[in-house]
């Protein structure tokens, strides 16, 4: 059997529900994948499954809480990822900043994914010497 269109569904309360069936559409990409490291800690955002990606390139992730953006509890990790809008969504993320931050200048790596300007809970997203 073919598949020629693919499938998209949108539900919103102020519309009638919708359908839409574009021509169907599939982008491979073969590449060798290098990892440097191998322990990332993942403090995730507002949804998203980059823990598993993650995982699935070779990485050991750890999920982290709030309560692990500490010295103890970033010791050992090669990479910390914030994810997803995690400035938005996440207001316990702003009292562990000086934690992460001090992780970064000793030479820690972070990584913050995309967040949008509306709702930011903090004004600093990044260490600034």
């Amino acid at each position: 059997m073919r598949y020629r269109n693919g499938r998209v569904e949108i539900h919103y309360d102020h519309i009638p529900d919708q359908l839409l069936l574009p021509p169907a559409r599939l982008h491979a990409v073969s590449l060798d994948l290098a990892i440097r490291g191998t322990r990332v800690g993942y403090f995730p955002g507002a949804g998203d499954r980059v823990g598993e990606c993650l995982e699935r390139m070779g990485y050991a992730v750890t999920t982290l809480g709030a309560g692990d953006l500490n010295p103890a509890g970033l010791r050992g990790l090669d990479a910390v990822v914030l994810g997803i809008r995690a400035f938005n969504t996440r207001p316990d993320l702003v009292a562990q900043l000086p934690a992460l931050f001090a992780y970064a200048a000793a030479g820690g790596n972070v990584i913050v994914q995309y967040n949008t300007v509306n709702e930011l809970k903090s004004t600093r997203l990044a260490l600034i010497p």
